[in-house]
């Protein structure tokens, strides 16, 4: 939608522009060349016009389905009610079995962070649809910080154990030194520039330093 409405903004800028150069007598500018930003101009009102519908349908299916799940959460849990009066194993079985499906879709139509972090990237808008696979947004825990090597061969990582104490400097802070552990070792290996290498993820040490993501780092290990 904000494509879209851009667009139209450029249209229409781009028509009152001609149409003013028009009024002026600026040679080549005609009124065949006024209408035919004028039409391009409606053809991308429509445009986003049609956007805007669509989105507004799209928020309006996303509150039907977390309404119809608070509907059945509620018609479940009165049908359970029922069933405890007079209770009998087969049917309180059902209404439980009921009950856990409502609030599973309850749930499904939430998201919720599995940690608590900070937002660094919001990929979505309101009213957006979520894909299968799709990113919503990036969740970080910037007092861990972690620092992951690229170029570790496969001859010098059969050396590095987890636990294994490092030590990593950044370009950014040259005279400051830092102390990791090695927390993890990729089972899978990667490419890097012809070498087959295994990223190794180290856990650092001072969370309080100034550090930040996408730093250059040096983190030098003993291998032998």
């Amino acid at each position: 939608m904000r494509a879209a409405r851009y667009a139209r903004d450029e249209a229409y800028r781009l028509y009152q522009d001609l149409m003013a150069k028009r009024d002026r007598g600026v040679e080549h500018i005609g009124d065949s060349v006024v209408a035919r930003a004028h039409d391009a101009y409606l053809d991308a009102e429509g445009q986003y016009n049609r956007a805007v519908e669509n989105a507004e349908f799209q928020l309006l299916s996303a509150r039907n389905a977390v309404n119809q799940a608070y509907r059945a959460v509620e018609q479940t849990a009165r049908d359970l009610e029922a069933v405890l009066e007079e209770p009998d194993a087969l049917d309180l079985q059902a209404a439980r079995l009921d009950i856990e499906e409502a609030e599973s879709a309850l749930a499904d139509a939430r998201l919720e962070a599995p940690f608590d972090g900070t937002v660094t990237t919001l990929n979505i808008d309101v009213g957006d649809t979520i894909g299968t696979g799709q990113s919503a947004l990036v969740l970080a825990t910037l007092d861990q910080l972690q620092a992951v090597t690229k170029d570790l061969t496969e001859l010098d990582v059969v050396r590095v154990e987890v636990g294994q104490e490092v030590v990593v400097t950044v370009d950014a802070l040259p005279d400051e030194i830092f102390v990791g552990t090695v927390s993890e070792i990729a089972l899978a290996p990667g490419d890097y520039r012809g070498d087959v290498v295994y990223a190794v993820t180290v856990d650092l040490a001072d969370s309080h330093s100034p550090l930040y993501w996408g730093m250059t780092a040096l983190v030098e290990i003993e291998t032998e």
